[in-house]
């Protein structure tokens, strides 16, 4: 059942006890089910599990969760950016000591054309990707932008400064 999954994702782990578990909301039905992981016969029993994290939690979750919990979620990831803020789970987990992790930050390329964006990306000499992925860390959140091109990695990190001032504080 699900506790031997769990069980293989420990050896995965190899034991070391600082295992991490994350856990989706949409891959299963109800949150009685998702915290299973937490019960007295799931994974978190034999003190393995260290941290676990969730996905896709909406505030009536985790409620739910942190009522019957030992282990309380140290992460929720869900999607945010400025066109989907979801303020109500992110108040209710910066109020409960909740990470979040934005997924999502960069709008799944569909807004970077967006003539705000655009202007505050020309403004400040960056492209609209590094405006959003800039909104997603001064908000606080942990940001996960997806790409697989090297170079979009690389000024997806390059929201603070110019690469030369980067190369400068690099050298001293």
């Amino acid at each position: 059942g699900n506790r031997s999954s769990h069980r293989s994702h420990h050896r995965a782990c190899n034991n070391n006890h600082t295992c991490h578990y994350c856990h989706d909301r949409r891959n299963n039905g109800t949150c009685h089910h998702n915290t299973q992981h937490n019960s007295d016969d799931g994974p978190c029993n034999d003190h393995k599990i260290k941290h676990i994290g969730v996905s896709n939690y909406g505030v009536k979750h985790l409620q739910e969760l942190l009522s019957m919990c030992r282990i309380r979620p140290v992460v929720n990831q869900v999607e945010l950016h400025p066109f989907c803020q979801q303020r109500d789970i992110v108040e209710f987990c910066e109020k409960e000591g909740i990470i979040i992790e934005a997924y999502s930050p960069l709008v799944r390329a569909k807004r970077l054309d967006d003539p705000t964006l655009v202007k505050i990306a020309q403004k400040h000499n960056k492209n609209v990707a590094q405006i959003l992925v800039r909104w997603s860390v001064q908000k606080g959140y942990v940001s996960l932008p997806k790409s697989d091109h090297a170079e979009r990695i690389e000024g997806n990190a390059d929201i603070y400064m110019t690469s030369s001032w980067m190369m400068l504080i690099c050298m001293t």
